[in-house]
């Protein structure tokens, strides 16, 4: 009996923890990048623009000249794929892109800063306690 009492306690939580994330996906923050129509012209002012846990959504194939982003708790995504949406760091002397816990991208090519040195300056993408 304390078995079956077990179980569906077990049950309960992991339902209680699934309808939590779900609920909480599906109410995110969206935010989007385009030349004209969209919310942003930049993903830094989307970056700058929005809080933890929203989807900063990139729906312009192209080049962004951008650097020190930094997406902490935020998830950044293309329209396409990495061959059409770059981030050029244009020789920066800081990361293109930095993410922390909970943030992840997805599809695009980050390019052009250089490192130098044993710091994380310069770096094109610097990920800190993120497994995404």
């Amino acid at each position: 009996m304390q078995q079956t009492v077990d179980s569906m306690t077990k049950l309960f939580r992991y339902l209680l923890a699934s309808t939590f994330f779900i609920s909480a996906t599906v109410n995110a923050e969206v935010a989007t990048v385009c030349d004209a129509g969209c919310d942003h012209n930049t993903i830094k002012d989307a970056d700058f623009a929005t809080s933890l846990g929203a989807i900063i959504q990139v729906k312009t194939a192209k080049t962004y000249n951008e650097h020190d982003l930094t997406l902490s708790g935020k998830t950044l995504i293309s329209d396409g794929g990495p061959a059409a949406y770059i981030i050029n760091g244009s020789g920066c002397m800081n990361n293109v892109v930095s993410t922390g816990a909970g943030g992840s991208i997805e599809g695009f090519t980050i390019t052009g800063c250089q490192k130098t040195g044993t710091s994380n300056n310069g770096a094109g993408l610097v990920s800190n306690g993120n497994t995404n």
